[in-house]
């Protein structure tokens, strides 16, 4: 039930005569069934015998090949297809070189159009958007990072940021005890789970607002569990 189909080329003697070998006549049913007009069939004989340079000529006008399967059952009938479908495979334009205006060796050339896609730079709509990627790694915390160094560290990283921003850490309550001013080209900062006085924090929920001036701002919540430190292994 299968059959390999293949699709050559053509031109219109109507518009404008075919090369014998490179293009192939337009199918006619009632010139084509007689074989010696059948110019397709003159070349395959031609290629049976061996002809070098008839096989590159005919298989270069080749388009399409195409492999369809019948239904399982189907006695295939090529003079007989119970269809009333007729399929027409067609391009504006050859794949051929053309000699016009010289452009690309008369090759084929093609063109699209990526806009919809491309990155965008300096857009601050895109800049607002990702505000949303802000966040606090890792979270929670369960008194280890793979950031720390030594057992006296303890250490989280705050990520996505822009540019310029403010980070101020709060309690639940509201008390702010951290605050961290970033002006550089780093996308994050380090945050050592220390208050402004340099002392180590409580476990708890804490809130982290990111202040990016005209941007917008973000919120994100933050759970650490931290361990005592052990003194002993020093």
């Amino acid at each position: 039930g299968m059959h390999p189909v293949y699709i050559f080329s053509y031109k219109n003697k109507s518009i404008n005569n075919y090369i014998v070998g490179y293009d192939h006549p337009e199918y006619v049913k009632g010139i084509s069934d007689q074989l010696s007009g059948n110019q397709l069939y003159q070349d395959m004989l031609l290629i049976e015998s061996n002809n070098a340079t008839q096989k590159r000529y005919t298989y270069s006008s080749m388009s399409w090949v195409a492999y369809p399967l019948a239904n399982p059952g189907y006695d295939v009938d090529p003079e007989n297809l119970p269809s009333d479908v007729k399929i027409s495979l067609r391009v504006s334009k050859e794949y051929k070189d053309f000699v016009a205006t010289g452009r690309n060796d008369g090759k084929p050339m093609y063109s699209w159009d990526m806009a919809d896609i491309a990155t965008q730079t300096g857009s601050q709509d895109q800049l607002v958007n990702v505000l949303d990627l802000i966040n606090v790694v890792p979270n929670p915390y369960y008194g280890f990072s793979t950031y720390e160094a030594s057992q006296l560290d303890n250490l989280v990283k705050i990520t996505n940021l822009p540019e310029t921003c403010t980070i101020s850490i709060f309690t639940p309550n509201g008390t702010m005890i951290r605050q961290i001013r970033k002006d550089n080209s780093m996308t994050y900062v380090e945050w050592d789970m220390k208050n402004t006085y340099n002392v180590p924090i409580a476990s708890g929920v804490y809130i982290i607002h990111v202040d990016a001036g005209a941007l917008g701002e973000k919120i994100v919540k933050w759970f650490g569990a931290l361990r005592p430190v052990d003194l002993n292994s020093f």
